[in-house]
């Protein structure tokens, strides 16, 4: 809660984006964090399971977390985004951006192994990592990495919220790295139309860019590599100048924190070699009310943690 200078509870909203990677694996904390912080809105990313698949009996049978609404959009092994929210869920919707860009790098990887799928450390691309998919299957798959839903923000007003899983692009130069900037491209156009409405919005997730040197642990050496490419940082910084601010950069302007560190270096965490990839935008509406902006890096510190720390907002 916040209070004011008489100590009166003042209204606030706490927002949190985390990729958990791996709901299943990642529910206990989960529910650690519903107890202890109390988040208003929960958007997750890498589900790694199916709709269906889902621990909603997890939620449901826990007496914080039964008091969350909750949309998904999942996907077998890979992938997956979905919203919880304490408030109303009044209308919701799954999008896919970059389909064309997404099944060229599935036509391109084929002609290279002579079959379907695998796209690195993000998993196969394709649905519910099969390795191999037919050139007559190619035009039906989709990637579950975008949800999208409408919720009450006061008694006049309503607030659309946006859970983003970004393409992590496999290698520069690659077709799969095509299909994230194709994607960032498509999710712009969309996020744009969203401004254009007036709406206060808010679109968090992993974006897998780290936009500035301070979000990178070692700017100069990781110039050009994937996440810190320089066609990831201008798609980022397209969206903030269309109007989207950057919650945690425009709360802490000078603060260098990160919200990832790599799995394969066992140490990143301990140096602190990291990136800020994990973002909350929001448009100025909510930019204004926005009174706190926050990385919960003890949640990397966990026992068998997500590679992703949550980010949060406070409004």
């Amino acid at each position: 809660m916040l209070y004011d200078d008489q100590n009166h509870v003042i209204n606030s909203m706490l927002i949190i984006s985390w990729n958990v990677n791996s709901i299943k694996v990642r529910m206990e904390q989960l529910l650690w964090m519903i107890d202890d912080m109390s988040p208003d809105v929960i958007l997750l990313q890498e589900l790694k399971c199916a709709d269906m698949a889902f621990p909603y009996d997890a939620l449901i049978n826990h007496p914080q977390a039964s008091k969350y609404n909750v949309v998904v959009y999942g996907q077998k092994t890979y992938n997956g985004v979905a919203i919880l929210s304490k408030r109303m869920i009044l209308e919701s919707q799954k999008y896919n951006f970059a389909t064309t860009a997404l099944h060229e790098a599935i036509a391109a990887n084929g002609k290279s192994n002579g079959k379907g799928s695998s796209s690195g450390s993000n998993g196969p691309i394709g649905n519910g990592g099969d390795d191999t998919v037919e050139n007559n299957q190619v035009e039906q798959i989709t990637e579950a990495r975008y949800i999208e839903a409408v919720i009450p923000y006061d008694d006049q007003s309503t607030m659309r919220i946006g859970s983003v899983y970004v393409p992590n692009g496999s290698e520069v130069k690659s077709p799969k790295f095509r299909y994230k900037l194709a994607f960032y491209d498509e999710m712009r156009n969309h996020m744009l139309k969203l401004l254009q409405q007036d709406e206060m919005v808010v679109i968090g997730g992993d974006l897998n860019v780290a936009p500035e040197a301070i979000d990178v642990y070692d700017p100069i050496g990781m110039d050009g590599t994937l996440a810190f490419h320089p066609e990831e940082r201008r798609r980022f910084r397209q969206m903030i100048s269309d109007g989207y601010r950057d919650s945690f950069r425009f709360h802490r302007p000078d603060q260098q924190e990160f919200s990832w560190w790599d799995y394969r270096d066992r140490n990143s965490l301990r140096s602190n070699r990291g990136m800020r990839i994990d973002h909350l935008l929001v448009s100025p509406t909510v930019a204004d009310l926005m009174v706190q902006a926050n990385i919960h890096k003890d949640f990397r510190a966990m026992m068998r943690p997500s590679d992703h720390a949550p980010v949060g907002i406070v409004f």
